[in-house]
């Protein structure tokens, strides 16, 4: 029987969810808060043939992203719209989907091995990443600044206990974690130059295809244009031309962050590594260039291997990387999964995988936006 730290219960506060997401609410007063309440128990892993809500949760609010339904994910409605619907009706269909869960109950395991009870009490108008929509608001999320964003990478709850668990610092001295710092290492500076060859590759076919349409158009071209065609010279390109070295950036420290998640019962553990080199160029410009390294390791019983890693290449702004934020590992029978939220400049979303082997093989995508 879990053992549950609860305060003394205040009455459900009824409350009409907004009928559109521009609407405005008048001011009223918010009241006190109860004291939230907790689950001490360990999680376990799910029945194969459960069916549960998966979904992200930052500061009140509780965004549901997909279910688990006779062994397959599905996504729930969306509000953005697709070849069969506008985006109009995809709010609507959402919202509807969103009343139908007021009064469900949430678990969000949390860093310090509790589980946190979550109860549906609203459905409020929220953007996250430049997408309007609908979420499912406790008490304290229904009297949340109507203008705040959604925070991307907050946590994560499930429909039923017992829950996952976090992503968190490993232990200090943990030789799992020095040795998931030497892989990481090991492969980053050709990870790193693999990257600025095809940049530098993708690079030059734009130039020529922009000379081609140039002179399709009968302009004047002098000369070959290695730039952003007509003469005129990308900026980023030039930058990236006048980079350093490989042998020259081998020299700038590395800064890394680890952070790993297990699972009671499973021997495999799962680490998530970002490795940061920053150093000036040689072209005269007070924005540092950049190499982002990400990566995810799995160890299964003494053996760490790697399931996908990669490098952007970019500058101060990190307008072209690709990050990701670990949540959380659940199992379902015996198959581990991890949920992460990860975009890039113009995009976000939250992504369910699958470990299978060493490989992440994605099994839900839902919850994001993008510009």
């Amino acid at each position: 029987m879990a053992e549950v730290h609860r305060s003394a219960p205040v009455a459900p506060r009824s409350e009409a969810p907004p009928a559109a997401t521009s609407c405005t609410v008048p001011a009223e007063a918010a009241p006190a808060a109860a004291p939230p309440v907790y689950l001490q128990e360990s999680p376990a892993a799910i029945g194969p043939d459960a069916s549960f809500q998966i979904a992200i949760f930052s500061t009140g609010l509780i965004v549901p992203i997909g279910e688990y339904r006779e062994h397959r994910w599905s996504r729930p409605p969306h509000p953005e719209g697709d070849e069969f619907s506008t985006d109009e009706e995809g709010a609507r269909r959402q919202r509807e989907y969103m009343l139908s869960l007021v009064g469900s109950t949430w678990y969000a395991p949390e860093a310090d091995g509790r589980t946190r009870v979550l109860k549906a009490a609203s459905v409020v108008p929220t953007d996250y990443f430049c997408q309007s929509g609908w979420a499912l608001a406790t008490v304290e999320g229904s009297h949340r600044d109507r203008k705040a964003q959604f925070e991307m990478g907050s946590g994560y709850a499930l429909s039923l206990h017992p829950a996952g668990t976090t992503f968190d610092d490993p232990a200090p001295g943990s030789a799992d974690a020095a040795a998931v710092d030497r892989m990481m290492r090991e492969v980053f500076g050709d990870q790193e130059s693999d990257m600025i060859a095809w940049l530098e590759e993708q690079r030059l076919k734009e130039a020529e295809r922009r000379r081609a349409a140039a002179i399709a158009r009968g302009a004047v071209v002098a000369k070959a244009d290695d730039g952003g065609g007509e003469g005129h010279d990308d900026q980023k390109a030039k930058r990236t031309r006048a980079s350093i070295t490989p042998e020259e950036r081998a020299a700038f420290p590395i800064e890394t962050r680890i952070e790993m998640a297990s699972f009671p019962g499973s021997e495999a553990a799962v680490y998530y590594i970002t490795g940061n080199r920053s150093y000036e160029k040689l072209a005269s410009n007070n924005c540092l260039e950049v190499s982002e390294f990400h990566g995810w390791i799995v160890k299964q019983g003494s053996d760490l291997r790697w399931m996908t890693k990669w490098v952007d290449v970019t500058d101060c702004d990190r307008g072209e990387t690709h990050w990701a934020t670990p949540l959380g590992v659940f199992r379902i029978g015996d198959d581990l999964f991890v949920l992460m939220s990860e975009g890039g400049y113009e995009y976000s979303r939250n992504t369910v995988y699958q470990i299978v082997g060493d490989r992440l093989e994605e099994r839900l995508t839902g919850g994001g936006g993008g510009c």
